[in-house]
């Protein structure tokens, strides 16, 4: 088994709530239907309870979400 973690930028004006059914509602039904295990997804969205520990960089996307789960093989993530 091996665990795979992405980090994903997008533009700090995505609506939180917008970016959450994004990815529950989307990306983690695809993520699992493709073998993704123990899915975990951290979002910086409206329900975020802390502000980022390092500022951005003004010419920067900030991280919106970190992805994480286990495959068997990292040789197997070209679907997912």
């Amino acid at each position: 088994m091996e665990k795979l973690v992405y980090l994903v930028w997008d533009r700090p004006s995505r609506d939180g709530a917008e970016l959450r059914e994004h990815y529950l509602g989307t990306v983690v039904p695809e993520l699992l239907a493709l073998g993704a295990r123990n899915l975990q997804i951290d979002l910086d969205d409206d329900g975020s309870a802390f502000d980022p520990m390092v500022p951005v960089p003004g010419d920067e996307l900030p991280v919106r979400a970190c992805v994480s789960f286990w495959l068997a093989a990292h040789d197997d993530r070209a679907p997912l």
